[in-house]
């Protein structure tokens, strides 16, 4: 794990210094210092907002499925999850550390599984609506060469989105067969029958949360929203205060079309790419010597303080969930 956070900060200050060396130099990053302390502190509360909307949809995605869940039990194994992602290539690890949290705290296996995958359900809704929209106010704001083609691509870009989050929410049922084909090979064929079974049961608890009162789904979107878009305002708030000429609509939409490209990226929570890519988009609006340290204090604030306060709230959990070595069969009932 330690081996996994020098590499991701190594490959953050990749990313920092390749911008520098094209758009400007390594002095800059005495930037860093002059940070003013209302933008420090308003970004400690929109990163405390963006937990606690983390933490409210698996409290409400629990009451779905008729389970409860302490408030601030919820608000650990979201930023547990935050950590796991932060360490493993592509976030990977971020279900396994909050289904493990919630096991830890009484939920089932299959409901936890169920309540850990439906917050990927949420985010591909929001991104499938907010995707387009940022490229439209991205096409319609930025005066370039690129603004025409960001509008062809807003349509294409939500209806794929739109298209994931239907087969997640509402046919999920599709994955039998495709577990079924998968475990028929002979060296896991053993494992075919629990497999399949927890499939169904995930299926079972997914239909049972989409089917949730139109308030509810409100609420979780209302909480997705504020999740992500609290975390992206916290670069606005560093390169403003560093005198950054930005607009807050645009640079969410930055932010929101760089952050959802970054889950492709093999990288230990997106190190290195977001550096770069974030500070790319920036520096055609505003000096790299401005922009620059906002990205690494927007880092620092939205990544690098998860792998802190992870182990400190739950060490000996994440060390399980991580290994894997005392995670229950997740087809148990």
């Amino acid at each position: 794990m330690i081996r996994t956070i020098l590499i991701s900060i190594f490959l953050s200050l990749l990313g920092a210094s390749l911008i520098f060396f094209w758009m400007g130099d390594l002095a800059d990053l005495n930037q860093l210092f002059r940070l003013k302390n209302w933008a420090i502190f308003t970004s400690l509360g929109l990163l405390l907002l963006s937990y606690l909307a983390g933490a409210s949809r698996l409290v409400v995605l629990a009451r779905l499925m008729g389970k409860r869940i302490n408030f601030l039990r919820a608000v650990r194994a979201y930023i547990l999850g935050l950590f796991s992602a932060a360490v493993t290539p592509s976030g990977s690890g971020n279900a396994i550390a909050i289904a493990f949290s919630l096991q830890r705290d009484g939920l089932k296996p299959p409901t936890a599984w169920s309540i850990t995958i439906y917050t990927s359900v949420l985010d591909l809704l929001f991104f499938a609506w907010s995707a387009p929209l940022a490229l439209l106010i991205l096409g319609l704001t930025q005066k370039n060469s690129y603004s025409q083609l960001l509008l062809w691509v807003a349509l294409p870009t939500g209806l794929l989105l739109l298209g994931l989050w239907y087969l997640l929410a509402f046919r999920l049922s599709w994955l039998n067969n495709f577990v079924a084909t998968v475990f028929s090979l002979q060296f896991i064929k053993r494992w075919q029958r629990p497999a399949l079974r927890f499939v169904k049961q995930l299926t079972v608890a997914t239909a049972t949360m989409t089917s949730g009162s139109l308030s509810s789904h409100l609420l979780l979107q209302l909480a997705t929203m504020l999740l992500h878009l609290s975390g992206y305002a916290i670069l606005f708030v560093f390169a403003v205060s560093l005198g950054a000429k930005l607009t807050l609509w645009s640079t969410l939409a930055i932010v929101l079309l760089v952050s959802i490209l970054s889950y492709m990226i093999p990288t230990p929570g997106g190190s290195g790419y977001l550096e770069f890519a974030v500070s790319f988009m920036f520096v055609q609006q505003s000096s790299a010597s401005i922009i620059t340290p906002a990205v690494l204090a927007w880092r620092g604030f939205s990544y690098y303080l998860n792998l802190i306060l992870g182990p400190l709230l739950g060490g000996p959990i994440l060390a399980k969930s991580l290994s894997g070595s005392q995670l229950k069969d997740p087809s148990a009932d």
